[in-house]
């Protein structure tokens, strides 16, 4: 079991660990300054205010608003260790400094002493507690009060624990949440003037691309500004005396994404139905698109309706040519400059041998992509099919890979594995019948993922060999990645890591972080890797532990 290596670990809980899960790979300890929860855009339902800002709930975590940067904030640290990213209120108790939210499992508190969170005791909670009986949640001199349908529960604030329950509420004042999960009448909206994209009718805010989003909340701060929460996950701040209308958004959209592209301090979000659930149409409005900036906490989303460039928004993969983002959809080959927001398109009349590009890959000067018949070679200036003979020999079969390594381009197909050179006579050859789904290439070992196995082949090596990896013989292998002698893969049954030099592998799931044990991708960097799981996106600083 490895530990971070600036610190020391209780010895009994990693002799249970060990124990306990050794029989199926090492399961990775949970360290929550190590973990960030990236949440989604999701429905907003509660504020609090703090001393230098406000709090937001919403289906998907914590959401901060910063009066200082004025910047909304989606708390990855904070929202890593939440039991539940389903909230329905939040509140800061002044007093402690601590934050309570109400989820769907219960309530759970945080101290500012705290590292993680603790959850209230089940016996303290009214019978039957549902997160969304709550009516408000307030703090007062006592303690902690919560209002479940006119039923007052009072909780110690520190470690809330029950002091007392009664039907007549509290003697005292309290400072409760003023916001609410819903309204007692319809807002009228009319009034404010927006800027931007934004625009509203009487009871709604109108967006770009058709989006609608509907109020949930209103929440007026210490500057006598008005917050409105809506269930798209936007947040709109109006000012009463200028009667101008702000928006402010924070998380990934859509949710969940099975496509991460890191472009410096940029990380670029997208996701694809078809390849999660096997079915699936194209949504025809709302975001499939969203890009984090995290030097300055920014994000930035593109609609569907943006362009009509973009003829779907199930995205396979993401690769920057230049200032452009090159997206493989299921319809062509988006284009989107990153500058000037310009859109552009790459389809069969340039060229392409099938409308659904799998994967893109730099190889040289060109783009390389993969389609279901074979591989078509792009060049970034004219932005269309390169005819050339030597591509005639290429794979005419699905292809569902390509990685670059040195001078070799390799391209997992349905038929085997195939390699190309451009300084060869003969451009393309098979190397290798085994149907490789996800490969990786580190210019001298190349492991492939073929019929759920692992393969590999050495440098001095003329065939695949069958690779041991021990993982759950249910666990389906959806990626595989490497970083230097570590290997990752991303499967059904959680992430796994593995050491080739020492050979020894450790296990990702639910019990280490993760917010799912199906892991659809994963990318390893310098520092941070990145897991894509069903119900979120997680970063974990692996270097602390490793190397």
């Amino acid at each position: 079991m490895p530990c971070r290596r600036d610190s020391l670990r209780p010895v009994a809980a990693l002799l249970f660990l060990f124990l306990a899960k050794g029989a199926a790979g090492q399961h990775f300890p949970y360290e929550p300054e190590d973990w960030q929860y990236i949440p989604g855009t999701a429905a907003i339902t509660s504020a609090s205010e703090g001393s230098d800002g406000i709090y937001f709930s919403t289906f998907d975590g914590l959401l901060y608003f910063d009066y200082y940067t004025q910047r909304l904030d989606h708390l990855p640290e904070i929202n890593m260790g939440l039991p539940s990213h389903r909230l329905y209120h939040v509140y800061h108790d002044a007093s402690t400094n601590a934050l309570w939210v109400v989820h769907d499992d219960g309530i759970a508190f945080r101290l500012r002493t705290d590292d993680t969170w603790r959850q209230v005791p089940f016996m303290s909670l009214p019978d039957y507690f549902q997160g969304r009986s709550v009516i408000r949640v307030g703090g007062s001199f006592d303690g902690i009060w919560i209002d479940v349908d006119g039923v007052y529960t009072l909780l110690n604030s520190f470690t809330g624990g029950f002091m007392r329950r009664d039907m007549a509420g509290p003697d005292g004042p309290v400072d409760w949440n003023t916001s609410q999960a819903a309204f007692l009448e319809p807002p009228d909206l009319l009034g404010w003037i927006t800027t931007g994209q934004w625009s509203t009718n009487i009871r709604e805010f109108l967006g770009p691309g058709y989006l609608t989003a509907v109020p949930t909340f209103v929440f007026q701060d210490r500057y006598n500004r008005f917050w409105y929460g809506t269930d798209l996950g936007t947040l709109f701040r109006g000012d009463l005396y200028t009667r101008h209308l702000e928006d402010f958004q924070a998380g990934i959209a859509p949710k969940p994404v099975i496509t991460l592209f890191v472009d410096g301090d940029r990380v670029w979000f997208a996701d694809n139905a078809f390849r999660r659930e096997g079915s699936g149409y194209p949504r025809k409005e709302g975001y499939f698109l969203s890009a984090w900036d995290e030097a300055i906490s920014s994000w930035r989303y593109y609609s569907s309706l943006s362009s009509e460039a973009i003829r779907d928004v199930r995205v396979n993969d993401m690769l920057r040519v230049g200032r452009q983002l090159w997206l493989a959809t299921m319809d062509g080959i988006v284009l989107l400059d990153t500058r000037t927001e310009a859109w552009g398109f790459i389809g069969s009349k340039a060229g392409l041998r099938d409308r659904a590009v799998w994967d893109l890959e730099r190889h040289g000067d060109e783009i390389f992509a993969a389609t279901i018949r074979g591989i078509d070679r792009i060049s970034p200036a004219t932005r269309r099919v390169i005819p050339d003979d030597s591509l005639s020999v290429s794979p005419v079969v699905e292809v569902y890979t390509l990685f670059s390594a040195g001078q070799i381009l390799y391209a997992g197909t349905a038929d085997g594995i195939y390699a190309y050179h451009d300084n060869r006579p003969v451009k393309w050859w098979r190397a290798s019948s085994l149907p490789a789904t996800s490969l990786w290439h580190d210019n001298n070992d190349m492991f492939v993922v073929a019929n759920n196995y692992i393969y590999h082949r050495g440098p001095k090596d003329k065939d695949f060999t069958l690779y041991s990896i021990p993982l759950s013989g249910e666990a389906k292998i959806l990626e595989i990645k490497g970083y230097g002698s570590y290997i990752w893969l991303a499967t059904s049954r959680g992430a796994v890591v593995y050491n080739r030099r020492k050979r020894r592998m450790f296990t990702f799931g639910r019990n280490e972080g993760l917010p799912s044990d199906v892991v659809y991708a994963v990318e390893p960097g310098a520092d941070w890797v990145w897991f894509l799981t069903r119900d979120g996106v997680v970063r974990f600083n692996w270097r602390a532990y490793f190397e």
